[in-house]
């Protein structure tokens, strides 16, 4: 799903799955209200948040945030 300007950028591809727990993440609260918004568990968010931290080299979901939503 990530588009070759995104995979340059961040040096990896993400899955839908990860694009979409960072797209509602821009405007939730927490990962429970992310999770809520999507029928997902909060650990699926937590996991999809951690897997798209450790593809990108993020530190935090903030940075990952901040990375990936330029």
């Amino acid at each position: 799903m990530s588009d070759p300007a995104t995979i340059a950028r961040l040096g990896t591809a993400l899955t839908p799955a990860e694009w979409r727990v960072i797209e509602v993440m821009r405007t939730a609260r927490s990962e429970g209200e992310a999770a809520a918004a999507l029928g997902l568990s909060r650990h699926t968010v937590h996991q999809h948040l951690r897997n798209a931290r450790s593809r990108t080299g993020a530190r935090s979901t903030r940075e990952l945030l901040m990375t990936v939503l330029v």
